[in-house]
C-alpha cells in the first residue's frame, strides 16, 4: 500500500542538532525543482525546496513536528510579505 507521505529523520550520532529529514511525498522532481532555490556552501551548489513546496510536502503527514514546521514556515512567509 502506498502512503501519501513518509518521513524519516536522520540525526548525527554525537550531535542531535545536526539532522536531516527525508520526506517522500507524491510530488515529481520537476514539481519540487520548479521553484527551488540554489544555496552555496563549502564549494557546493545545493538545490533546496522552496518554503511553499516544503509547506505542501509537510502538510498532511500526521507528524506533530511537520505541523509545527508548517506553522513556522507560514509565519516566516508572512514576515517576508511585510
Amino acid at each position: 500500500m502506498w502512503l501519501s507521505h513518509s518521513t524519516f529523520t536522520f540525526q548525527h550520532p554525537t550531535n542531535p542538532l545536526r539532522q536531516v529529514d527525508l520526506v517522500i511525498a507524491p510530488f515529481s522532481y520537476e514539481d519540487i525543482d520548479a521553484d527551488a532555490e540554489t544555496l552555496h556552501a563549502d564549494g557546493l551548489s545545493l538545490r533546496v525546496a522552496s518554503a511553499a513546496t516544503l509547506i505542501r510536502m509537510k502538510t498532511g503527514t500526521g507528524r506533530d513536528q511537520d505541523a509545527s514546521d508548517v506553522d513556522a514556515l507560514k509565519r516566516i512567509a508572512e514576515l517576508g510579505d511585510e
